[in-house]
């Protein structure tokens, strides 16, 4: 997936989560969604331009975000 990201020259942030974290579900299923939102921000987004992604726990919750510069 880095590949994509230096391919296209945009630039990739990461900020792992905190270590404690924990997400029950289908470890299939959230990989897939991940994948495609992180190859749709290095496909969308104009070379120069920048993708983060991280992970925020909010009680029992886990948010997952990923933000880019592109369209």
């Amino acid at each position: 997936m880095t590949e994509d990201f230096a391919r296209a020259r945009v630039t990739l942030t990461v900020s792992p989560p905190p270590p404690d974290v924990v997400v029950h579900g289908d470890a299939a299923k959230l990989q897939q969604v991940l994948l495609n939102l992180l190859s749709n921000a290095a496909k969308f987004t104009t070379a120069g331009g920048s993708a983060e992604i991280g992970v925020r726990e909010d009680g029992e919750r886990v948010t997952i975000a990923i933000r880019d510069s592109g369209i």
